[in-house]
């Protein structure tokens, strides 16, 4: 039996109707242990799950971490998606925010690229402690950029 997919948005890109979650929720990547984290992989992988979706604050880092040393010892190469956190007290450089916590995931994750990368604040009219103003988003080196 084949995984269904769908069209991600307008990217075009395939993706398993199951995808992994490397939240506290199951918290499988953040508590599990090494083992349990290899097996749901092989798992995955043979049940034609095609994407892990985690982020830096899942576990303050430990999800990419432990994604990154169980993807490194296997064979299975699922697209990938992780997030980042704006502090919207310094929206000076937000471009710079973006691209130092990328680059810090792709540390964790060991590997040179991801498939998405999302915005984890919620995004309002005006920024205001966590939320961020759409127009910090947008302008010329906002987080888009």
């Amino acid at each position: 039996m084949t995984m269904p997919t769908r069209t991600l948005g307008r990217t075009g890109l395939p993706v398993s109707n199951l995808v992994i979650g490397g939240g506290a929720v199951g918290g499988l990547f953040v508590r599990g242990s090494q083992s349990e984290q290899d097996r749901a992989l092989r798992i995955a992988a043979a049940a034609g799950i095609n994407w892990i979706d985690t982020a830096p604050l899942y576990g303050n880092g430990a999800s990419e971490s432990a994604l990154g040393r169980a993807l490194a010892v296997s064979d299975y190469s699922p697209r990938l998606s992780t997030k980042v956190m704006l502090d919207t007290a310094g929206t000076a450089d937000l471009a710079g925010q973006v691209m130092h916590s990328l680059e810090r995931s792709l540390e964790r994750l060991g590997t040179g690229r991801v498939d998405l990368l999302q915005l984890h604040n919620p995004i309002g009219r005006t920024g205001d402690g966590h939320r961020i103003a759409v127009a910090d988003v947008l302008r010329d080196g906002g987080a888009l950029d």
